[in-house]
């Protein structure tokens, strides 16, 4: 039986989960329309065998669907700070693709992050496990013949300023990505969100105060646990989402010829009307909350 089958979680965040579902009913219907959309469209690419930027495309795309449709089923079921961390994966697949359609070097260089991840490996193994896994894992090729092999590979892609003046690989940032994309869309979102975005994923400090309730003395009245630590702003989660894979969607077009754009703009037309329709909503809440209003910020007027 699962955690949430008929336990005592699953009574605890129905009430939630059935009041999320009819204030927000609409964006959800909509968000599952435009996945279903995004299904159809894998099947519509024109991947030829020999598209080696095609295909990491593709994979990547495929990758960027399934991260959000994670993101909906968690945020329908109320694990609302689950589904803002994976909306920071989601701009990190949307970047990708973008950066890998620029050219068969940007691909190359992304492609490297593979090896370099491998070297990372390799020297993990030989300085810091036990002498009994390090035979296992050096019993065909020895530590020397495995890190010549890797960097023999980051060489045959004569890729620029890949190495550093020790010689050693450099992988290129998230923000070096960014910045090679040349949209200031993109960077505002950089920026203003997925920064900001990683104090949840990585369990800063400021990310914590979400689990007490305190008096205006300083003194704690409650742990809070459940739904009631659950940020579920749907413009910060949802909204945003689909602003993502109407991005991805750009990129997609650009390189395959699908999908269609007028298709995209209708999702997003759409999108744009039900925000508007919540913003009063939503702008009392996260007023009242203090918190950061991401999507008003960023959105074009």
């Amino acid at each position: 039986m699962s955690i949430e089958e008929n336990d005592y979680l699953s009574e605890v965040y129905r009430p939630y989960r059935q009041n999320l579902y009819s204030r927000y009913s609409e964006a959800f219907e909509l968000f599952k329309e435009f996945n279903f959309f995004l299904h159809k469209e894998m099947t519509n690419i024109p991947l030829k065998n020999n598209n080696d930027q095609g295909k990491a495309i593709v994979a990547l795309f495929v990758k960027s669907l399934a991260t959000f449709q994670a993101i909906f089923n968690l945020f329908k079921n109320y694990y609302c700070n689950d589904a803002k961390s994976l909306t920071r994966v989601l701009f990190e697949e949307m970047v990708n693709i973008g950066y890998c359609s620029k050219g068969e070097d940007e691909l190359k260089r992304f492609g490297s992050l593979e090896i370099i991840n491998q070297i990372d490996r390799i020297e993990t193994v030989h300085d810091h496990f036990k002498n009994e896994i390090k035979e296992i894992f050096f019993k065909e090729k020895s530590y020397e013949e495995q890190i010549k092999e890797q960097y023999d590979k980051l060489h045959d892609l004569k890729i620029k300023e890949l190495f550093s003046k020790k010689n050693k690989p450099r992988p290129i940032t998230i923000r070096q990505r960014v910045e090679r994309l040349n949209s200031s869309e993109i960077m505002d979102y950089y920026r203003n969100y997925y920064k900001l975005i990683s104090t949840e994923i990585h369990s800063s400090p400021e990310s914590l105060g979400k689990y007490f309730n305190f008096d205006n003395k300083g003194n704690l009245i409650e742990i809070y646990w459940g739904p009631k630590s659950e940020e579920c702003n749907i413009a910060e989660i949802f909204f945003t989402s689909i602003i993502f894979m109407r991005i991805i969607c750009d990129y997609l077009f650009d390189c395959f010829g699908v999908p269609k754009k007028e298709e995209i703009d209708n999702f997003i037309k759409k999108s744009d009307v039900l925000y508007n329709k919540y913003l009063i909503y939503i702008d009392k809440i996260y007023r009242d909350k203090g918190l950061i209003k991401w999507i008003k910020i960023l959105r074009k007027e």
